[in-house]
């Protein structure tokens, strides 16, 4: 039997590689595993990643705007305070995964001796491990949402686009996952949604402009919407609008004083629409004068103030490399010099100061639920790049397997990791994005 240190010797790996005993990596030997999958990561430099020293364990809240914990002193709470401190508790659990990474012999035979070896053996086996916990962390969930077998680790975690979308129960709403203290995450949609035809009196002259349906609209209180073919008062055309229900029938639109406006002669449709133009990322309209609608901004615009106290340059957009794409396709067609920069890669890829990070395993197949591999649907994320927390346990296993058929090794391992967000609140989702 070989020593974890005598392993770390080419020759004796060699030798080992027939019949190698299961081991259980030594601290120094984890730490090391722990750094190559945290390095294989794109989430690297993105992302609070914590080497958890217990299998369940409790992280250090950084503060993204969790509360206020300063009152007057007549007024302070000792139960109001602790409330606060349970619902911004950051708890990871780690949770066992196994797989395997295979080593071809012409890998292992390549002319390198010592710590590079180790190295090269090392980075083949991490690189496997970190790509599929990178998609689990994004797209897994424990309820059956997205239709995961059995021995998929994926359905082992609720990953962050789970935890912003749904309750631990699987509901499309926030309540485990809902942080009382602060609130739920702003969600934006990139597709049309419901729609409404206008119907006499249709428009009104009025401050505010209220809009009259043929039919029951279901619409609620601070959607946004998008009106467009409306004849006479052709002022609402093409423009986007914050609602307020007044019947099942009726809402106005806020702040709008259309008592100047063209009166309505007929037509109109309202779309909930969170954006002028659905679709990419960046969209140009048809029309005159041909402006340009970037998402990224919106997002942006609607992340609540108090997480960009640290700067934007902490802030992360979260994209699949195909929507970066599209974004930077849009930006050369500007003809500017920042698309001129983007197309030569000599100026990292970023909308206005806050860098956009290329997450390849974030799904483009989704459909409008948020199924995998049942649409074409894709996301973007923003939010602090401290907020996403992944863990992996200290206690690491690693065994091999020699193939002498396939002239290859089976590395067999064991970890367990965990993730977390420490506020929900603190993230924008722009979902339904198409992306090509």
């Amino acid at each position: 039997m070989f020593t974890n240190q005598e392993l770390l010797n080419k020759k004796n790996f060699q030798k080992a590689l027939v019949s190698m005993p299961l081991i259980e990596l030594a601290p120094q030997e984890a730490e090391r595993f722990q750094d190559y999958i945290f390095d294989q990561s794109v989430l690297k430099n993105n992302a609070r990643q914590i080497k958890m020293q217990k299998a369940t364990m409790n992280i250090r809240a950084i503060g993204l705007g969790t509360g206020k914990f300063l009152h007057p002193g007549d007024k302070f709470s000792s139960s109001d305070y602790k409330t606060k401190l349970t619902h911004n508790l950051i708890q990871l659990t780690a949770k066992e995964v196994r797989g395997c990474a295979v080593v071809a012999d012409d890998d292992i035979q390549d002319n390198i001796e010592g710590d590079a070896f180790v190295d090269h053996i090392m980075k083949m086996v991490t690189k496997q491990i970190a790509n599929e916990l990178d998609e689990a962390y994004w797209i897994g969930d424990t309820k059956g949402v997205g239709g995961f077998d059995d021995d998929d680790i994926r359905r082992l975690f609720d990953g962050w686009r789970y935890r912003i979308t749904h309750s631990a129960a699987g509901i499309p709403t926030n309540d485990e996952y809902y942080n009382k203290v602060s609130g739920s995450a702003t969600i934006l949609n990139a597709a049309p949604g419901d729609t409404a035809a206008l119907s006499t009196p249709g428009a009104t002259q009025t401050d505010p402009c209220v809009i009259t349906t043929s039919a029951a609209h279901d619409y609620s209180t601070g959607d946004t919407i998008k009106i467009t073919n409306v004849e006479g008062m052709t002022e609402l055309n093409n423009k986007l609008y914050t609602i307020t229900v007044l019947s099942d029938t009726t809402f106005s639109l806020d702040s709008i004083d259309s008592t100047a406006y063209t009166a309505w002669t007929s037509g109109g449709v309202c779309t909930i629409q969170d954006f002028l133009l659905t679709g990419k990322i960046v969209e140009q309209n048809s029309s005159p004068p041909y402006n340009w609608e970037f998402k990224f901004s919106k997002a942006r615009r609607v992340l609540p103030a108090i997480y960009k106290k640290d700067g934007l340059a902490n802030l992360r957009y979260f994209t699949n490399d195909q929507v970066e794409e599209d974004y930077i396709e849009a930006i050369a067609a500007r003809n500017t010099s920042m698309g001129d920069l983007a197309i030569t890669g000599k100026a990292p890829i970023q909308f206005g100061k806050i860098p956009i990070v290329s997450c390849p395993l974030m799904a483009n197949d989704l459909n409008v639920a948020g199924k995998l591999g049942a649409g074409s649907y894709t996301d973007c994320l923003l939010t602090h790049k401290d907020n996403l927390i992944v863990g992996i346990y200290k206690e690491i296993q690693v065994e091999t397997e020699r193939q002498a058929a396939d002239r290859a090794t089976y590395f067999y391992y064991t970890l367990r990791a965990d993730l977390a967000v420490e506020n929900v609140n603190a993230i924008v989702l722009i979902k339904n994005l198409i992306t090509g």
